[in-house]
C-alpha cells in the first residue's frame, strides 16, 4: 500500500471507476457509485470515466453488505445487525496503489423498534447512505 505522500506533485484530474457490488439477499441490486463519485469528486475538478477510458487514475471499488435479521417477539424478524465490507484502492502508472479497507460486522439489536427494516430489500434502503458516508469518511 502506498503512502499519500509519495504522490506528491501528481494531480488526479480524470478517474476511470471499476466497481464490483455483493448484495447477497438482493443480487439484483445496484448502488450507483459512478453518480454518487461524480457528485463527490467534481467540486474538486476530478472527472470521473468510464472504466477503459483514458484516465489519470483507476479507482477499484468493492462493496459487500447484508443485513442480519433477528426475531423479536412483538414485531417479528428485524434487519438491525450487518456484514459490510468496503475495499478502495487508488492506482495511476508510477506511483504505489493507494488502499482502504472498512469491515463492519455488527450483531442484531437486543431491542429493536417496528420501524427498522423486516426485508432484505427494505435494509438496503434504510441504508442506502452506507456507501457515501463510507466514502466521505475513508
Amino acid at each position: 500500500m502506498g503512502d499519500v505522500e509519495e504522490w506528491d506533485g501528481f494531480r488526479v484530474g480524470s478517474l476511470c471507476l471499476r466497481v464490483t457490488q455483493s448484495y447477497p439477499q438482493v443480487p439484483d441490486y445496484l448502488y450507483d457509485f459512478e453518480s454518487m463519485l461524480r457528485e463527490l469528486l467534481s467540486p474538486s475538478g476530478v472527472a470521473v470515466l468510464a472504466e477503459g477510458a483514458d484516465c489519470d487514475a483507476v479507482l477499484d471499488v468493492q462493496m459487500s453488505l447484508e443485513g442480519r435479521p433477528a426475531e423479536y417477539t412483538q414485531i417479528g424478524t428485524v434487519y438491525s445487525g450487518m456484514l459490510r465490507r468496503l475495499d478502495m484502492s487508488l492506482t495511476a502508472a508510477g506511483h504505489e496503489p493507494l488502499s482502504f479497507e472498512h469491515l463492519r460486522d455488527s450483531a442484531p439489536n437486543e431491542l429493536a423498534s417496528s420501524s427498522e427494516p423486516r426485508t432484505p430489500e427494505q435494509f438496503l434502503e434504510h441504508y442506502a447512505d452506507v456507501c457515501p458516508v463510507s466514502l466521505s469518511r475513508g
